[in-house]
C-alpha cells in the first residue's frame, strides 16, 4: 500500500507540474499576442497621427503661399508707389519726405529721421552714420550690449554707393526726451528719466563699455519707460575717441583738444558720468549746462588751468532747489574724473529725488512737489 501510494502521489505530482507548465506557456503566448497587438495598434496610431499632421502642414503651407503671394504683391505695389526711390532706404523703409529738414529735427530730436516699414507698417526712425568704422562699431556694440534699458537695432546696412551714409534703423519711440523737455514735464517724469539713464549707464559700464554720447536726444520713451536710443558713439573703455565727433563738453575732451591731441581722449565711464551730471542739471533746472561751445571753452578752460578752483559755483547750485539733485550734480560734475560718483551710486540715490521733506523736516520747498514742472 505504501508503494502504491508513493507511485500514485508521484503520478499526481507530475500531472500537476505538467498542467502548471502548460498554463505558463499559455500565459506567455497570451502576453506575446497582446504585445504584438499593442505594437500594431500603436504603429497604426502613430501612422495616422503623422498622416494627419502631414495634411495640416500641407494645408498651412498652401495658406502661407497664398498669404505670401498677396503680401508680396501688396509690397511690390507699395514699393512702386514709393516713386523713384525718393526717401526709400534699404528698399524697405520709406522716410517721411513730406517733412522739411527743420521739421524732422524738431520731431525726432535732431538726428533721427522718421519713416515707416513698407513690409510691416511699423514706424521706425533712421540714423545715418557718416563713418564706416563707427557704423561697424555700433553694430558690434548692439550685439554685445543687450538689455531692456537699450533700444534694440532693427536693421542696418552699409551704404553701397560709397557716400558714407550708413544706416541704423530703430523702432520709433513715443517721445524723445529733448522734445519732452520743451513742454511741461512734472518732477516725477524727470526723476524717472534720470533713474533710467543711470541704470542704463550702470549696465553699459558693467560690460566694460562707454556710451560717449549721453544727451537729451539719447533717451526715448517706449510705453511708460525711458530707454537709451542708439549706440552709434559708444566705445569700449580705453579706446581712443575722435573729439571732432563729440559735443566736446567733457573736461577730459576739452583738455585734450587744448593740448592739440585729437587722439588723446580715451573713452571711459567717468566721461559718461560727467554727461549724466549735465543731463541731470538740465532736467532739474530747465537750462542746459552750457549754452554753446564758446561757453564750454570760456568756463572749462580757465577752470582746468586753475586746478584748485571748483567748477560748480553759486550760479549753478542756486538753480537746483532739490537737495538730492544738488548732491548728485556735485558728485558728478567734478573736474577730476576719479572724484565722480559711480552710476551704481546714482541709481541708489536717484530714487530719493524730490524727498526734500525728509531733509528740511517740514515738507518739500515750494516748487518741488510731484506736480512741479519746469517751463
Amino acid at each position: 500500500a505504501r508503494t502504491v501510494g508513493r507511485v500514485y502521489r508521484g503520478h499526481v505530482g507530475r500531472v500537476a507540474h505538467r498542467n502548471s507548465m502548460n498554463m505558463l506557456e499559455q500565459v506567455r503566448a497570451c502576453l506575446n499576442i497582446q504585445r504584438i497587438a499593442r505594437g500594431k495598434f500603436e504603429r497604426d496610431r502613430i501612422k495616422k497621427a503623422k498622416a494627419r499632421e502631414g495634411r495640416k502642414d500641407a494645408s498651412a503651407l498652401l495658406i502661407q503661399l497664398a498669404v505670401r503671394g498677396g503680401w508680396a504683391r501688396k509690397f511690390a505695389k507699395r514699393l512702386k508707389l514709393a516713386g523713384d526711390r525718393d526717401g526709400l532706404v534699404l528698399n524697405r523703409y520709406k522716410l517721411d519726405h513730406h517733412m522739411t529738414s527743420k521739421d524732422k529735427r524738431k520731431k525726432t530730436g535732431g538726428a533721427w529721421v522718421p519713416g515707416v516699414c513698407l513690409k510691416t507698417d511699423r514706424l521706425v526712425v533712421v540714423r545715418y552714420v557718416g563713418d564706416e568704422h563707427a557704423y561697424r562699431r555700433a553694430v558690434a556694440m548692439h550685439g554685445n550690449i543687450r538689455s531692456d534699458m537699450i533700444v534694440p537695432l532693427l536693421d542696418h546696412a552699409l551704404d553701397p554707393s560709397g557716400a558714407n551714409r550708413h544706416v541704423l534703423v530703430y523702432e520709433k519711440p513715443l517721445l524723445i526726451l529733448a522734445d519732452a523737455m520743451k513742454g511741461q514735464m512734472d518732477f516725477k517724469k524727470r526723476s524717472e528719466a534720470i533713474l533710467a539713464a543711470a541704470k542704463a549707464l550702470q549696465y553699459i559700464h558693467s560690460r566694460r563699455a562707454a556710451l560717449c554720447d549721453l544727451t537729451s536726444s539719447s533717451l526715448a520713451l517706449y510705453g511708460s519707460e525711458w530707454k537709451v536710443l542708439g549706440l552709434h558713439a559708444s566705445h569700449k573703455e580705453g579706446e581712443m575717441v575722435g573729439i571732432g565727433g563729440l559735443d566736446a563738453d567733457i573736461p577730459e575732451a576739452v583738455a585734450a583738444k587744448e593740448k592739440g591731441g585729437e587722439d588723446a581722449f580715451k573713452a571711459s565711464a567717468q566721461a559718461d558720468l560727467w554727461q549724466l551730471g549735465a543731463l541731470i542739471f538740465e532736467l532739474l533746472s530747465g537750462k542746459p549746462l552750457f549754452k554753446n561751445k564758446k561757453e564750454v571753452l570760456a568756463k572749462l578752460v580757465p577752470t582746468l588751468a586753475n586746478k584748485g578752483k571748483d567748477f560748480l559755483d553759486d550760479a549753478y547750485t542756486d538753480q537746483i532747489t532739490d537737495v538730492m539733485g544738488g548732491y548728485l550734480i556735485e558728485g558728478l560734475l567734478c573736474l577730476n574724473p576719479s572724484d565722480r560718483m559711480s552710476a551704481r551710486d546714482v541709481v541708489l540715490y536717484a530714487g530719493q529725488l524730490g524727498a526734500n521733506g525728509d531733509f528740511y523736516g517740514a515738507g518739500a520747498p515750494e516748487g518741488q512737489g510731484s506736480e512741479a514742472s519746469v517751463p
